[in-house]
């Protein structure tokens, strides 16, 4: 593209952008549609600006890679991947560790750009002063800018399509992604309320232990000091809880106008993102370990949760260093097989009933009133290596129609827990309850759809081994800061040896991964699992102090617990983005990595959406985007914003 110009800096002798200049380098936005307010959000309106050469296809190559992952559910390696026993790959990973510890001491230089203030955000930048390298110019993603043009449209897109269903069901998005995507809609999308700070501002100086009611929560549960019963009706439709209002005189009711995804919308919005990857008591004696435990609910009977209540109210589980994910085990095969239930439906009333009816009305089921205020969500669990004989479409039955004694596919699982969790998390908003996320076991073995769908309807997901072979997922995985649990000793045992696990590249990659454990009791020799999950991967991965710290911090921040809990763990700035919201004295992560962190991803976002900002790219016909010359011609234009200033290339 000689003669045009690049919305990407010139290469410069070691020249590198501060923080300031990372956030103020976005341009003029495209057209988008506005988040949920009880409507449906749509792509529609971005289809022009996004449009790819894929444009009408994805739904034919989502079908192919469907078909394909039902052929070969066992294929455990991808094409481009080299084996195991190859002397290239051995190579690579000497010569990866070998420059992990490398480390220049360049004197770098600030490019100043007076043009950038409209641009800042109003908070005042936090920066510090460190030594940066940075690879730019028009070659810096080593594509041509036209082949670049067309996968940021993609990845923007797939990006969007997460930040909608995030937005819907009342979960985070990460921060600084929101922040670059702001630049490319002319609405702003609804921030999910998760990301607010705690009601009351913890000090700077507050204790590192937050302080806990002297009251058991659970002593007291008598009904009449409950919230007062709404009233409300519900009724499941297609797989869905709906609520109404109370009968009038005329004997009428009225849904209420709570938003849940459209199943239409679901379906083609999986297709893209498919089409996409194929282009590509101990615990409170150690004041320092909290946990996140498991509780099942099968789904086999409605009372299931008034047991675990009661069991759990009765015997008083309870510790300030421990909350509880609700996991679902996917054994609708099991239990239609044994005529426990008679459709998939009734599985769906059995696990969200008793949560709408006690959101309604929490004097009807006391025990699980208090219970709940303890759960952060829940998680989806099952072999993942079981093949699936089902493809997700609107061909589909409905939940209803499911009499089958086949099981429903990991896709369809998770969308109607999705679907369900959305509408509940509306009308606990409305009591001011606090709400629920869902973060499913994902990505340890199966087809590589599982993640694409994690990716859409979770917050976060546990294991994500499988994103080593979807390099384009790993990477949308990266821009949306998708928290990852990985456990590396239990993936030793069924899936994975030790020394094949991703975790290490993941973590040098930028990815938001964490150490957890998975079924401790059967993996682990100690009563300290974590601790022998934290020694080892320190041991065999030569992880430095600084790692460990980042692996702790990441647990924090993907953790269910209060944000006023996770003030005093992190610091009362933990919000924000960059080292302005790292306090060291109680992360022990330096500034540093932290400021490496958020700007490398800015650079990221940076890369993806400036693609999307030329002007010029809006004159060119969608047939010339792989050329680079039209008619003989070379393509010239002008971008918007700062690089407007810079000389012809």
């Amino acid at each position: 593209m000689s003669g045009s110009k690049s919305p990407f800096k010139k290469r410069a002798s070691l020249q590198a952008p501060s923080t300031a200049e990372i956030r103020g380098s976005l341009f003029h936005p495209l057209q988008s549609a506005k988040s949920f307010s009880g409507t449906t959000y749509s792509l529609k309106q971005l289809s022009r600006e996004l449009r790819t050469s894929m444009e009408g296809k994805y739904k034919e190559i989502a079908e192919e890679l469907f078909s394909r992952s039902l052929v070969d559910s066992d294929m455990r390696s991808a094409p481009y991947e080299f084996p195991e026993e190859s002397p290239i790959e051995k190579l690579e990973e000497r010569r990866q560790r070998l420059e992990r510890q490398i480390s220049q001491d360049i004197k770098l230089y600030k490019e100043e750009h007076e043009d950038l203030v409209d641009h800042l955000s109003k908070e005042v930048l936090f920066e510090r002063e460190y030594q940066r390298v940075s690879i730019s110019g028009d070659e810096k993603c080593g594509v041509p800018f036209t082949d670049l043009l067309d996968a940021a449209k993609s990845v923007v897109r797939a990006l969007f399509i997460r930040q909608k269903y995030m937005n819907i069901s009342m979960q985070s998005f990460c921060r600084t992604t929101s922040q670059h995507l702001k630049e490319l809609s002319e609405e702003t999308l609804d921030s999910p309320p998760q990301d607010e700070g705690p009601d009351t501002p913890v000090a700077a100086d507050a204790p590192v232990h937050p302080p806990f009611a002297v009251q058991h929560p659970y002593e007291v549960c008598d009904p009449s000091n409950m919230p007062p019963d709404l009233g409300f009706g519900l009724k499941m439709v297609d797989g869905v809880i709906h609520v109404y209002t109370k009968r009038d005189v005329f004997n009428t009711c009225t849904e209420l106008d709570l938003p849940y995804p459209d199943l239409a919308e679901f379906i083609a919005d999986i297709n893209v993102l498919m089409a996409l990857i194929e282009v590509m008591s101990d615990l409170e004696e150690s004041k320092y370990q909290n946990a996140e435990l498991r509780l099942s609910i099968y789904g086999r009977s409605r009372e299931e949760w008034d047991n675990l209540a009661c069991w759990a109210v009765n015997h008083k589980v309870h510790s300030n260093n421990v909350r509880w994910l609700v996991q679902i085990p996917r054994l609708f095969d099991v239990y239609r097989s044994k005529k426990q239930i008679s459709h998939f439906q009734e599985m769906l009333e059995n696990i969200f009933l008793p949560l709408f009816e006690v959101t309604v009305n929490p004097a009807s089921h006391p025990e699980l009133h208090l219970l709940l205020e303890h759960v952060d969500g829940f998680d989806s669990v099952d072999d993942e290596s079981k093949s699936e004989n089902h493809i997700f479409n609107m061909d589909s039955p409905l939940p209803e129609n499911w009499v089958g004694e086949d099981n429903p596919p990991y896709s369809y699982y998770l969308y109607y827990m999705y679907a369900n969790m959305t509408v509940l998390n509306h009308m606990r908003r409305r009591r001011g309850f606090h709400t629920f996320v869902l973060r499913p076991h994902c990505g340890e073995a199966g087809p590589i759809h599982h993640l694409v769908s994690a990716y859409m309807l979770s917050q976060n997901i546990s294991h994500g081994l499988l994103l080593r072979k979807a390099p384009v997922l790993q990477y949308l995985y990266y821009l949306a800061q998708i928290g990852i649990a990985m456990s590396p000793l239990s993936n030793n045992s069924l899936f994975l040896s030790y020394h094949r696990n991703p975790l290490p590249d993941f973590l040098s990659r930028g990815l938001m991964v964490s150490l957890s454990t998975d079924d401790p009791l059967q993996f682990h020799f100690t009563k300290e699992p974590l601790m022998e999950e934290y020694s080892i991967a320190t041991q065999v991965w030569k992880l430095s102090s600084c790692d460990m710290c980042e692996l702790a911090r990441n647990s924090v921040l993907m953790s269910g617990f209060p944000n006023k809990v996770k003030s005093y763990w992190l610091g009362p700035n933990y919000l924000r983005d960059g080292p302005e919201g790292n306090d060291i004295r109680r992360t022990n992560v330096p500034d540093i990595r932290v400021g490496y962190r958020y700007e490398t991803l800015c650079e990221e976002l940076a890369l993806i959406t400036q693609a999307l900002q030329c002007e010029e790219l809006e004159a060119i016909p969608e047939e010339s985007l792989f050329m680079g010359v039209e008619d003989g011609r070379n393509i010239k234009g002008d971008c918007v914003g700062e690089n407007k200033k810079q000389p012809k290339s």
